[in-house]
């Protein structure tokens, strides 16, 4: 992607000044992961509200961590998150990684639950000794359509997003 760097905005009037007002970035420069002047260079909306899908899977993880960061909630991220539900952003994405980590384990459980039910074709390869299922990058990789290079450095970029694994994993089929 062609991202536009601060004071090349097609719709925003942000010219004169020397630096964006939201992330401080200098005229020329790049703005900063999350920043909501960015525009994106299909659609000119920003690229975190935007719906193009115009940033690299590991560009995406940036921004959705930058974006998770912000909250300190998870109901605050499960409302941002479910305000349109056919909205699919950087910013929903981000709230949704937010409500992630920010839940209790019970939640997460009931939000996995779900997740299995919207996503039946996506089964773990390994679960642990308490029977919890975890996915390989490789699986996800393949699910996603994407190189298993490109998954394993969104996983680096994010983190862990769950519990980690009790005692031993162990190949499911």
């Amino acid at each position: 992607m062609n991202r536009i760097p601060f004071g090349q905005e097609c719709l925003l009037p942000v010219r004169h000044f020397d630096s964006c007002p939201c992330c401080g970035s200098g005229q020329g420069r790049f703005h900063e992961p999350g920043c909501g002047l960015e525009e994106c260079p299909e659609c000119c909306d920003p690229v975190v509200r935007c719906q193009c899908d115009v940033l690299s899977l590991v560009d995406q993880a940036i921004v959705m961590k930058a974006i998770a960061a912000t909250f300190t909630s998870c109901l605050d991220a499960m409302e941002a998150a479910t305000k349109d539900i056919e909205d699919q952003s950087l910013a929903v994405r981000g709230a949704w990684l937010a409500a992630w980590r920010l839940a209790p384990p019970e939640v997460r459980a009931k939000l996995s639950e779900g997740l299995a039910k919207c996503l039946p074709s996506w089964r773990a390869d390994f679960c642990d000794d308490t029977g919890k299922g975890f996915m390989s990058a490789a699986a996800v990789a393949e699910g996603l359509g994407k190189p298993l290079e490109e998954v394993q450095a969104v996983v680096k970029v994010i983190g862990d997003l769950g519990e980690p694994p009790v005692g031993q994993l162990h190949r499911v089929h």
